[in-house]
C-alpha cells in the first residue's frame, strides 16, 4: 500500500463533519470530560478542532469497520486499560474493538489489536497519515451490497473517504468494480483520477 499522506487530511475530515448532516452516536461528553480531552490534545490544534466539531454538532464518522464519535475520546481512560497513556487519546476503533491511539507527545497514531495483547498492528507518522490510512481501509473493505443499501449520510461519508484517499486507492487498484458500479447506481461519480484509466 502506497499512501500519499496528503497534508491537511485531518483538516479536511473536520471540515467535512462541519458541513455534513450530523449523525450523533451515543451521549456527548460532559464539560469536565471534554476539558480533559482538549487539555491533552492542546499539542495539536487540528486534533482539538476535530474533538470540538464532533462534540458540538454532535456527530460521528462511522463507516464500515471504523467508528469515531465523541465518547470514543475517553476509551481506555479510567477503565483499567493500561495501554492508553495519560498523553494519549483514542481517535477511533474498528468493529472488533481494536483502537487507534494518538500521542500528544509524539504526534504518531498507533493501531492496537486488542485480542493480541494490544500489540501494535501499524503506526502512522501523524494524524494526516492516520486519516488517509483509515479512509483507504474503508474503501478497500467496501462491498457493493452495503453501498446499495446505505442511507444518504453513510453514503456521503463513504464518498468522502474515497475522495480523500483517491490517489492511493487508484494507484493500488483497491476500489472493487462492483462498488464503483454501485456508487454510480446511487448517483455518485468517482473522483476525477479514475477517469484517467
Amino acid at each position: 500500500m502506497r499512501l500519499a499522506q496528503p497534508e491537511g487530511a485531518l483538516e479536511r475530515l473536520t471540515e467535512f463533519l462541519a458541513s455534513a448532516s450530523p449523525v450523533p452516536v451515543g451521549d456527548a461528553l460532559s464539560n469536565d470530560a471534554l476539558a480533559g480531552v482538549v487539555d491533552v490534545a492542546a499539542a495539536d490544534p487540528g486534533v482539538v478542532a476535530l474533538i470540538e466539531q464532533l462534540q458540538e454538532s454532535p456527530t460521528s464518522f462511522c463507516v464500515y469497520d471504523f467508528e469515531l464519535y465523541p465518547r470514543m475520546f475517553l476509551r481506555g481512560k479510567g477503565d483499567g486499560l493500561t495501554v492508553v497513556g495519560d498523553d494519549e487519546i483514542c481517535l477511533g476503533r474498528n468493529g472488533g474493538g481494536d483502537i487507534y491511539l494518538w500521542s500528544a507527545k509524539t504526534g504518531r497514531v498507533r493501531f492496537l489489536i486488542h485480542d493480541q495483547g494490544w500489540r501494535v498492528g501499524h503506526e502512522a507518522e501523524g494524524v494526516d497519515a492516520f486519516v488517509e490510512r483509515v479512509m483507504y481501509d474503508i474503501v478497500e473493505m467496501a462491498d457493493a451490497d452495503q453501498i446499495e443499501e446505505a442511507d444518504d449520510d453513510y453514503l456521503m461519508r463513504f464518498a468522502f473517504a474515497l475522495e480523500l484517499a483517491a490517489e492511493s486507492v487508484f494507484e493500488d487498484e483497491v476500489l472493487d468494480d462492483d462498488v464503483a458500479e454501485a456508487l454510480r447506481g446511487r448517483g455518485l461519480g468517482l473522483p476525477a483520477i479514475f477517469d484517467e484509466d
